[in-house]
């Protein structure tokens, strides 16, 4: 394997190869006492099938895994189809337990896709179903299992359809809705809750914001974009775009940053879907060299 700073060289693959083998393994020892350091190529278990699980970084491994497929992911991805929008685990998925437990059910199904993984010289793709994972219900879904090449090192685990149902198709190639960035504010004068929604680039430019204005007293909610360009100068904003009731109390409801994003959830895809075919428009009609 040719040597790349974010994947495993051939020496720490032998590394873990030889810590693998340690008897300690063999008792369900999780991150045990015994690692040699805190660096990203450490071991944090070994299954019962003899899978190396490490913690990885943000492109491979555990770290990887939960920052693609994680159904709460903050991680800001770009393009079409699968690469711009991975599929994801349940919302109730719990790493230690559904990520080391489908890997070794779709290692023993023993199916190797005939269709190789793109670093094929790297990796080799084991296709398979399990029903172990949290919210199963007993019903086996399909996942795809990704090891280094002649290994047993887990370099990715993922389903092949999201679990939680299908997601929204993707709209925006070139933008991502920045949810780990969304800012939320009390006017008081005003009695007013304005929320900032940034959609960045490739850069990482917050090119445009939803703003959602809620009127306390009236328990309404109006939203709006603000513009930007690719040097992050305002443009200009556009009318009313969408406009709902929202349920008295609101205030109280989002003053923990987890009820903010269930609330943004619960807006549905239709919301969303309006905001960025609005974006697509008027990256065409105010952009169009910055779209090729």
């Amino acid at each position: 394997m040719e040597e790349n700073r974010n994947h495993l060289t051939k020496e720490q693959i032998d590394q873990l190869e030889k810590e693998a083998r340690d008897p300690i393994w063999n008792m369900g020892i999780v991150m045990g006492a015994m690692q040699r350091n805190n660096n990203w190529d450490r071991i944090l278990m070994v299954s019962g099938t003899g899978l190396i699980h490490f913690h990885g970084n943000d492109d491979t491994g555990w770290q990887h895994i939960n920052m693609r497929h994680q159904f709460r992911s903050s991680a800001h991805y770009f393009g079409k189809g699968k690469q711009g929008n991975p599929s994801k685990f349940t919302d109730r998925s719990i790493p230690f337990e559904d990520y080391r437990k489908i890997a070794d059910d779709v290692f023993l199904y023993g199916l190797i896709d005939s269709k190789e993984h793109k670093d094929g010289k790297d990796f080799r793709k084991y296709i398979g179903k399990s029903s172990s994972f949290i919210g199963s219900n007993g019903e086996a879904k399909e996942f795809n299992l990704i090891l280094y090449r002649d290994t047993k090192i887990v370099h990715s685990i993922y389903p092949k359809k999201d679990l939680e149902g299908k997601q929204p198709k993707r709209l925006l190639e070139d933008f991502a809705r920045a949810t780990n960035e969304v800012k939320m504010q009390l006017m008081p004068t005003k009695s007013v809750i304005v929320i900032g929604i940034p959609y960045i680039d490739r850069k990482k430019v917050a090119r445009y914001v939803a703003v959602m204005e809620i009127n306390l007293s009236e328990s309404r909610a109006v939203t709006f974009l603000q513009i930007y360009t690719h040097e992050a100068e305002f443009f200009r904003s556009t009318n009313k775009l969408w406009d709902f009731q929202v349920q008295p109390g609101i205030l109280n409801l989002l003053k923990e940053p987890f009820m903010l994003q269930g609330f943004l959830e619960s807006l549905g895809t239709e919301y969303f879907e309006h905001i960025e075919k609005t974006i697509l428009e008027i990256e065409s009609d105010f952009f169009p060299k910055a779209n090729g």
